[in-house]
């Protein structure tokens, strides 16, 4: 893939990132220059993303978390 524009230096974090869009935004993202961050409630889903982005090259991270319900 030919990189028409570069994401050196930035941090991209991507909720819902373990499939579907989220995933491919993740992948085009890394693949780019930027860190990403993944996070989604699927642990599982989490740790096979890194693991297959990685193999992209993609400098990626995961974090496990469930954005529907409120912290506090």
């Amino acid at each position: 893939m030919e990189k028409i524009f570069r994401l050196d230096g930035k941090v991209a974090l991507i909720t819902g990132g373990t499939s579907g869009m989220g995933k491919a935004i993740a992948e085009l993202i890394g693949i780019h220059g930027a860190s990403v961050v993944v996070c989604s409630n699927d642990k599982k889903a989490c740790d096979e993303t890194v693991i297959e982005l990685k193999e992209k090259s993609v400098n990626i991270f995961s974090v496990f978390c469930d954005l529907s319900k409120p912290i506090i």
